[in-house]
């Protein structure tokens, strides 16, 4: 009986489709769609990466992150990620939706914690990049932070309770018959 090998993983400081090793030209070279990697993790807020060469500012995701490149089967983690725009427009819109909200729509306190896996693949190129890319939900991003769950539980019932004692009571008082 062999005894299982846990796989080695990478801790990188920052996570990007380029710091995983994909190689998305492929798309372009084959003609066809051609998966690169997963990507999963939970994701409990989003930060600013400025980006000092290049004088840029970026939304990065912040959280627990890895990802594995399919082609090398290298595992690499991280506690910040960057994901192609248009797919992480998707994680950003779930995080922000998990926050709690006043009765007028503002968001009151922290987001919760949202829990997504993709598969990122290439597609053959519709721009002179030389690739797109293309996103497979595996896990949709959704929030899971359990202690914001029972936080929202625990709001409602006060809300619940306070409407039942300001509410006016249904049921008349029983009269009772006197005794003759």
């Amino acid at each position: 009986m062999s005894i299982p090998v846990e796989p080695e993983i990478k801790y990188v400081s920052k996570l990007s489709i380029a710091m995983i090793g994909c190689k998305p030209k492929r798309a372009s070279d084959s003609n066809a769609p051609v998966d690169l990697c997963h990507i999963y993790g939970n994701e409990n807020k989003v930060g600013q990466y400025i980006d000092k060469l290049k004088d840029e500012t970026h939304a990065v995701l912040l959280g627990d992150f890895e990802a594995e490149n399919l082609e090398t089967g290298v595992l690499i983690r991280s506690a910040k990620l960057f994901l192609p725009q248009g797919i992480q427009s998707v994680v950003e819109q779930a995080i922000e939706s998990s926050r709690p909200v006043d009765k007028d729509g503002k968001p009151t306190g922290e987001a919760g914690m949202v829990t997504f896996a993709f598969l990122i693949r290439s597609v053959p190129p519709k721009n002179p990049q030389g690739y797109s890319y293309e996103a497979v939900s595996l896990i949709r991003p959704t929030e899971v932070d359990p202690l914001v769950q029972m936080r929202k539980l625990v709001v409602k019932r006060k809300h619940e309770q306070l409407a039942a004692s300001t509410a006016p009571s249904e049921e008349a008082p029983v009269k009772q018959k006197k005794a003759s």
